[in-house]
């Protein structure tokens, strides 16, 4: 099968509304009639096959009218289990770098006075911050 012939199967593969076995089986059987296009046609361009099989969306159209229930079932679980893990990594990252321009970049040591901020890492063991003077006076 030349490269314009599997730009075809490609694009009817994109257009196909269906998983695993049924998928496999829709793709197996025009992989065969591709390759009798082939051999008939050693030189056949993309449109070529177009004008033999149909445009890619009519032809993956047709299949999908092929599949069962279950089959269309399947595919729709899918794609929404897809969008919502999407999602949900989405909202992860969000909240992630909101964490970090927010809180993640600094440490703020306070006491009663004095307040130290360091920019990034782990805070130091916190000085030894006692009044030396009753009043603060010597």
């Amino acid at each position: 099968m030349n490269r314009a012939l599997k730009k075809y199967r490609r694009h009817v593969k994109q257009r196909l509304r269906c998983v695993g076995q049924a998928r496999q089986k829709l793709l197996d059987e025009l992989d065969r009639d591709l390759a009798r296009f082939a051999a008939e046609e050693p030189s056949a361009t993309y449109a070529d096959a177009a004008k033999a099989f149909g445009p890619p969306e009519k032809l993956a159209a047709v299949m999908n009218k092929t599949l069962t229930q279950a089959d269309e079932t399947r595919y729709q679980r899918r794609t929404w289990l897809l969008r919502g893990a999407v999602a949900l990594l989405l909202v992860l990252m969000g909240v992630y770098i909101y964490y970090l321009l927010n809180y993640g970049t600094y440490t703020v040591i306070e006491d009663d006075d004095i307040t130290v901020i360091y920019e990034t890492g782990p805070a130091p063991d916190e000085p030894d911050l006692q009044d030396t003077g009753s009043n603060g006076s010597n």
